[in-house]
């Protein structure tokens, strides 16, 4: 049976067009090219090389597995509550792939969302989370605390 104009149009129009992107562990994922377009990095190739979408895009700085978090976040349209299912080091994972790919809303909307989460933390809280070591001598880090009191009231238990 064959299709009339208006359907093969019709057609057309609901095929979504789709890169396909290389993740650093080897995973090739068909990524709608809406979502893509986000990515900065991916879509000045494209635009530039008039690239062959069917070819993998090399994303040698970011796993399957944020990738999958970062194509649901825009998805969802930055979804606060999706967001908040992500441990402290999905967080961080989406954060840098995000600068790395120059995802500017999503990189806004992570930084934003991890401020948020360290507002009024404690500083072993900070450390924790970035795996900061504490390079002060406890002399020091007592005399900080000291000057700087007003820095250490109404903090958050962890």
């Amino acid at each position: 049976m064959q299709k009339t104009e208006g359907e093969e149009s019709k057609a057309e129009n609901e095929e979504v067009k789709q890169v396909t992107l290389m993740t650093s562990d080897g995973v090739k994922m068909k990524v709608e090219i809406s979502i893509v377009y986000e990515m900065e990095i991916v879509r000045s190739f494209i635009e530039v090389n008039d690239a062959d979408h069917s070819v993998p895009f090399p994303l040698p700085n970011v796993s399957s597995h944020t990738l999958d978090l970062i194509i649901e976040l825009v998805k969802n349209e930055y979804d606060d509550e999706f967001m908040k299912t992500f441990s402290h080091d999905e967080l961080k994972e989406v954060l840098v792939a995000a600068n790395y790919l120059n995802m500017k809303t999503l990189l806004d909307f992570i930084a934003t969302a991890i401020a948020n989460l360290l507002e009024k933390k404690s500083v072993e809280f900070i450390r924790n989370f970035f795996n900061i070591v504490n390079d002060f001598t406890p002399e020091e880090e007592a005399e900080i605390r000291k000057t700087n009191e007003w820095v250490f009231q109404d903090l958050d238990e962890d």
